[in-house]
């Protein structure tokens, strides 16, 4: 008999449901019961919707179970089962169709939201939809603020690549985004422009989205006055939003709103003004202000051909404040200034490294930088940084050293997770099958850090994306090397086992996993001396879209461009 296949945002969901760690034994056992009820609903030719009840009711009984000690991963875990809830309810809700079988559901129409008059009779030969109401907008907002976080995390996820996420989490954000558009100016004037104080940074960034697209009234004043006023993290939800917007019409706005902005906020403000600005007036007046959150933002936000700020970046990379140097090193590095460099290295080679650094030294650099990062191993705090750094180096060296942190795994999971990871990413042996094993049970293990510090206690928490990646067996990846070691020569870097190229940097960032993107674009914007680049924090559609029609770079040496060659 067919089966049917689980709908991608039961199945999402399910599947971040099942990647917490920590949770209570209740919590523990309801999502297993949950889970098993789902898999039978869809486990024949038609959706078995008593099964789907059954998880509805189980559902129910784990949030109500849950009590004002509940843990963080409890709360978090709690989220994603109302989410699911939610899903499973239209589905439930929807198998049956008023009129019977063969009817089709009523459609949906974008009326006022203002109470509504008497009713006058409709015209015999029209059937009136059903009006958009409060309720229904509502429900769209809270929904994409949910659809927000999924996107965010999928953007730095190991296991979706571009068009994944642009044909899931993202298409299913701007889905509802879309739908609150088309709700016009009362949906604008009632729901959204009070959510933009809303307590959840998500739905604040959904509101002010919407209202920067909407096509029925002008709501930018709005948007920009919640931005100045607002605290973190809701103002980078809305700084976000801004930078995200479907045009450019804010910037007279917001280029007003400079001087009163509080200094983090205009930063942020200086960072979309000059993405949106390219060559501009502006851009220079700000690079030589005395104003350091405006020089820093505007530092960040260059990108392109860097000519024209030559001698404004060699100035800041000389100066005494911290920050701005740190946001003049990316553009510097794309003019191939010394100055950037130095900087560079200092700030890799310090107590706090930098991934991004980290990665310009493996890339970048000669034997001396690579020394550096490899120095950076023996640190906790900084030792995951930096395997992840040894994966965009490509050499054979650091293949080996990605294999000598996975012989250590039980001291520390989460590091052995990144070796595995930056090991595939230069050899191309994907970690599954024989070659991942089983997470270790943790039943006797009262060290509340979880998959990240194991023995070293200074080691940060593993993030969702590292937790996210498979743990490697040690032994056989050792087997598969001991006869695949031949083929890289000591030499020669490599990008997933085959000579690193301009093409297969391209096809990586273009088709790879979304973690890795951001490492790969920094060095193809150095080398192509910032003319190749790519924002990955943008929509993932106008990503793929700008790939798409920027040819392959040419790029004819991969070797060292900064340092003392390999």
């Amino acid at each position: 008999m067919p089966t049917l296949s689980i709908p991608p945002a039961i199945d999402e969901i399910l599947s971040a449901a099942s990647r917490h760690h920590g949770l209570s034994s209740s919590l523990t056992a309801g999502f297993t019961s949950i889970a098993r009820s789902v898999v039978r609903a869809y486990a024949g030719s038609d959706v078995d919707v008593s099964q789907l009840v059954k998880a509805l009711k189980k559902i129910g009984q784990c949030l109500a179970a849950g009590g004002n000690e509940a843990s963080d991963a409890d709360v978090a875990a709690c989220e994603d089962l109302a989410a699911l809830a939610r899903e499973l309810g239209r589905v439930v809700d929807g198998s049956v169709v008023p009129g019977g079988p063969g009817a089709t559901p009523v459609p949906v129409a974008i009326e006022s939201l203002e109470p509504s008059g008497p009713e006058q009779p409709a015209p015999e030969a029209i059937c009136e939809p059903r009006p958009f109401t409060r309720d229904v907008a509502m429900e769209h907002l809270d929904e994409a603020g949910f659809c927000r976080r999924r996107w965010d995390v999928a953007l730095c996820a190991p296991n979706y690549t571009a068009a994944e996420v642009q044909e899931g989490p993202e298409e299913r954000l701007r889905a509802h985004l879309d739908a609150l558009v088309l709700g016009g100016r009362p949906v604008a004037e009632q729901v959204l422009v009070p959510a933009l104080d809303h307590e959840d940074p998500p739905t604040a960034f959904a509101a002010a989205w919407c209202l920067l697209a909407s096509e029925e009234g002008d709501f930018d004043d709005a948007v920009v006055a919640a931005f100045a006023a607002a605290g973190e993290p809701r103002r980078r939800e809305l700084a976000r939003a801004l930078a995200l917007a479907p045009s450019h019409a804010p910037s007279d706005r917001l280029v007003q709103s400079l001087p009163g902005l509080p200094p983090a906020a205009r930063a942020e403000a200086a960072r979309t003004l000059t993405r949106w600005f390219e060559g501009s007036g502006d851009i220079r007046r700000w690079l030589a202000s005395d104003d350091a959150p405006l020089i820093s933002g505007t530092l960040r936000g260059l990108r392109g051909d860097l000519t024209s700020w030559a001698e404004l970046l060699e100035r800041h990379l000389r100066g005494d404040d911290p920050v701005i140097v740190s946001a003049a090193i990316r553009p510097g590095l794309c003019l191939g200034l010394v100055d950037a460099w130095d900087a560079c290295v200092e700030a890799a080679t310090g107590p706090d490294p930098a991934v991004e650094d980290l990665i310009a030294l493996a890339t970048l650099g000669g034997a001396a930088e690579h020394a550096a990062v490899e120095r950076a191993l023996q640190s906790p705090a900084s030792r995951r940084s930096a395997l992840f750094a040894l994966g965009f180096s490509g050499r054979r060296r650091a293949a080996e050293l990605c294999l000598e942190t996975i012989d250590m795994a039980d001291r520390d999971l989460a590091a052995a997770r990144v070796a595995g990871e930056a090991f595939s990413a230069i050899t191309g042996l994907a970690i599954e099958g024989a070659y991942a094993r089983r997470v270790p049970d943790d039943d006797d293990d009262d060290d509340d850090d979880g998959d990240g510090a194991g023995d070293d206690g200074d080691a940060p928490r593993a993030t969702p994306a590292e937790e996210q990646l498979p743990l490697p067996d040690g032994p056989a990846l050792r087997g598969w090397w001991s006869s695949a070691a031949s083929r890289f020569q000591a030499g020669q870097r490599y990008l997933g086992g085959a000579p690193i190229s301009a093409a297969g940097l391209v096809t990586a960032v273009t088709g790879g996993p979304m973690r890795r993107r951001p490492g790969l674009v920094l060095e193809l914007a150095v080398r192509t001396r910032g003319t190749f680049t790519v924002d990955t924090s943008d929509w993932v559609s106008r990503q793929r879209a700008a790939l798409a029609a920027s040819p392959v770079p040419r790029i004819g040496d991969f070797t060292a461009l900064f340092g003392a060659g390999d």
